[in-house]
């Protein structure tokens, strides 16, 4: 209709060509369609359950919380059951990676539980960003971005749903989008958002992606110690003005800043903010 606008933020994906996250999730919706809808038992053995980590699984895992799965499965406590979807006679796990790890490690032949996700295969990709966003295990702001980046590929979603679903910032994702632009087909080749931010300008990036976060922190390290050494308790016991002069150092980029914080707080701390007291 002549003479309505539509913003970014509430437009679909326009991609360059189909990537292959996309023609991936095409393929197997297509299969889910003419597959059964008969339902699933509520436990499966885990061999039945196939790993699609290109899809389900935004982070890396934890090696710590495999190894307090493991004591609990020792210890005869039942797990959570794993998010599964079913694809023609495919299933595959959608969300709970750790766990299938920790079953797998303490050599489980036991059907394990399971719940069935009801949706498309797109809706079951988002489902599980959005279950790892929501923190169960702390997802580090770098690993929500890239989740996002990923995302950003994929056909179909808004602006605010990658946002939403990632537990990133709607002006990140817009950075993305033109940053996916920029790049063109060679966007599908690169796995992280900070090595497409130095593709787009230009700077190879001879680090990889473990070796880059040890640098950065090794970094924070270093500037804690500075900021510790200089100013004492001083900032920690002057919280309103620790946050004027951090506005007034930022200024216009204080919101990345925010953006960044927000990763490291509590799934309650962040729910708090969200939803402040009546007062």
């Amino acid at each position: 209709m002549s003479g309505v606008g539509i913003t970014e933020a509430e437009q679909p994906e326009a991609m360059p060509k189909l990537s292959p996250m996309t023609l991936k999730i095409r393929e197997l919706e297509a299969k889910r369609q003419a597959g059964t809808d008969a339902p699933l038992p509520e436990c499966l053995p885990l061999s039945d359950i196939v790993r699609l980590e290109e899809l389900f699984q935004p982070r890396r895992e934890a090696e710590h919380h495999v190894t307090d799965l493991r004591e609990a499965i020792k210890r005869g406590a039942t797990l959570d059951p794993l998010t599964v979807l079913r694809v023609g006679s495919t299933v595959y796990l959608v969300d709970g990676h750790h766990r299938w790890t920790a079953y797998d490690e303490e050599h489980v032949t036991a059907p394990v539980p399971v719940v069935a996700f009801k949706g498309t295969v797109l809706e079951a990709v988002r489902e599980s960003r959005r279950t790892n966003a929501k923190a169960k295990l702390v997802m580090q702001p770098a690993e929500r971005a890239d989740a996002a980046w990923r995302l950003t590929m994929c056909e179909g979603l808004s602006l605010a749903e990658i946002a939403e679903d990632c537990g990133v910032g709607t002006a990140t994702v817009g950075r993305m989008r033109r940053t996916m632009r920029a790049l063109g087909d060679a966007a599908f080749d690169i796995e992280t958002w900070k090595q497409a931010q130095r593709a787009s300008k230009g700077v190879s990036d001879p680090l990889g992606d473990d070796e880059m976060e040890e640098k950065m922190r090794l970094l924070a390290e270093s500037y804690t110690k500075r900021i510790g050494r200089t100013f004492g308790r001083r900032l920690t016991d002057n919280i309103e003005v620790t946050a004027m002069a951090l506005d007034g150092y930022f200024g216009r980029t204080l919101p990345d800043l925010v953006e960044q914080l927000w990763g490291y707080l509590p799934e309650a701390v962040q729910e708090r903010i969200r939803t402040p007291p009546d007062f």
